[in-house]
């Protein structure tokens, strides 16, 4: 009886089998086990692939089955085997079921007769499978490796199991220093707690997404932008948490620098209108108290002089008398517009009787100068607000107005005023031309467009926010939202 893969002067490997008995082993072992000579021919097959038959296969070479570039390892290792009667294993590609090619983890012994090797065994097993996700996680650990992001991984209890090349390079940590410590290493001393609470964050919700304070193995500290995910087995058990961190330090200095410009810009942009509305108070003053009062005086004075021509010239229209009524005249149409002048830039009644009286007055006087007929809609009841909310509100009326007086075209104006729990909405709506959304962007520096950035400006100033909706033929709505303190 042929011994497989033993010296000749050892014992039998399962002495109390029959030939017949280990014949029945060997076709149903769930391997491919073939005896074959050194030159390759196949004198025995337990099993073949499917797409082949065990009768048709035997007889013919093995290097059949085998694509060119695996006759090499084949050839040396049956070599091998007959000059040393020593066994060798490796992974070669061979026929695989209906014509396809497949990966088997092979291992060729001697098998003995008469004191010497007679044949070689061939037992192959199927590895595709394992072949293929054994490349396909060494291609995952590569791209991971080439991402320019920090990538790590932990096990569900927060211990790190993976640390790509970006994680070295970011922290200044081996994966050698890492693996199997807690992920807590790359925190910031007495931040430890926030990590474990992220931790169980993502074993209930699958993800974190967020920006923190992370620690380099120098002891410098880095804001992250972090996205951790929990993946899990095909059984739905929590695997590995997955961590993608990006430095953004610089991003947040920017970020920051803008922001304080950004204060700085409306501080300054603050005083400038706080300037603007104390000049607008004095220039007011004076139009009405000075200017206005002086023209009065000398209203009333050419208008005693004309009455003393009339009475000399015995009650007749003189020459004279009617160039000093023609003054008079016009002495009364430039106070007239001296007093609309000291309205606009400061109205007495804004400060005197408070937002809704204001704009009374200056809806009716807009719908008089422009015959544009103007609704004003008051819901504000007796709920108080500061005096800055309501000069700002009566300039962003003031200015939406013009605009529809200079470009819209309307007929109707439509001013609301409503004060609800905790927030002041103010809407102007016309039923004019209006203007494409993208028009405000190009024509920005024309005058509408800056009257409207004006109103985005002052909606700002107040913590607020402006919406203006438009569309050609439609009208335009402008609509502001002031939060208000709660009562």
């Amino acid at each position: 009886m042929e011994k497989l893969g033993h010296q000749p002067d050892s014992k039998p490997l399962i002495p109390e089998l029959s030939q017949e008995e280990l014949r029945s082993l060997i076709d149903h072992a769930p391997a491919i086990i073939a005896i074959v000579d050194r030159e390759g021919l196949i004198r025995y097959i337990n099993q073949t692939v499917p797409g082949y038959t065990v009768e048709k296969t035997v007889g013919t070479s093995v290097y059949e089955y085998l694509p060119p570039e695996s006759h090499e390892t084949m050839r040396n290792s049956l070599d091998r085997v007959f000059e040393t009667g020593r066994t060798t294993t490796f992974q070669i590609r061979g026929a695989g079921p209906n014509g396809t090619v497949a990966w088997y983890s092979s291992r060729v012994g001697p098998v003995f007769r008469g004191g010497r090797v007679f044949s070689a065994a061939i037992i192959s097993t199927d590895v595709t499978e394992q072949k293929r996700a054994e490349d396909q996680a060494r291609f995952h650990a590569q791209l991971l490796d080439n991402v320019r992001e920090s990538v790590m991984a932990t096990d569900p209890d927060g211990t790190i199991i993976y640390w790509g090349r970006g994680a070295q390079a970011q922290y200044g940590y081996s994966a050698e220093e890492v693996l199997g410590k807690p992920v807590t290493l790359i925190c910031n001393p007495g931040t430890e707690a926030e990590e474990i609470e992220r931790i169980r964050a993502v074993r209930e919700k699958g993800f974190w997404v967020g920006k923190y304070l992370q620690r380099r193995k120098n002891g410098t500290q880095f804001w992250a932008e972090t996205v951790i995910s929990l993946v899990r087995d095909a059984r739905g058990k929590p695997m590995a948490l997955v961590g993608i961190d990006r430095d953004i330090t610089e991003h947040i200095r920017f970020e920051n620098a803008l922001n304080q410009s950004n204060i700085r810009l409306e501080q300054l942009s603050r005083h400038m209108i706080q300037i603007q509305e104390d000049q607008y108070k004095m220039i007011s003053r004076e139009l009405h108290d000075s200017i206005g009062q002086s023209l009065s005086a000398v209203r009333l004075y050419l208008e005693k002089i004309g009455k003393d021509v009339a009475a000399r010239a015995g009650g007749e229209l003189s020459r004279q008398r009617e160039e000093i009524e023609q003054c008079v005249s016009h002495l009364r149409d430039i106070s007239r517009h001296i007093r609309q002048l000291s309205r606009g830039m400061r109205p007495e009644v804004l400060d005197e009787l408070g937002l809704t009286a204001a704009l009374q007055s200056f809806v009716k006087d807009f719908e008089s100068r422009t015959g544009i007929e103007t609704l004003l809609v008051n819901e504000l009841g007796k709920r108080p607000f500061p005096a800055e909310v309501g000069i700002h509100l009566y300039r962003v009326v003031q200015e939406a107005l013009n605009n529809v007086y200079r470009h819209a075209q309307a007929k109707h104006v439509r001013v609301s005023l409503k004060a609800q729990q905790d927030e002041l909405n103010l809407s102007i709506e016309d039923d004019g031309t209006g203007f494409a959304a993208a028009s405000l962007e190009e024509g920005q520096r024309s005058a509408k467009g800056i009257g409207l950035i004006n109103i985005q400006e002052r909606a700002n100033l107040l913590n607020g926010r402006a919406e203006i909706i438009s569309s050609r033929q439609r009208g335009t709505r402008v609509v502001i939202r002031i939060p208000l303190p709660k009562e």
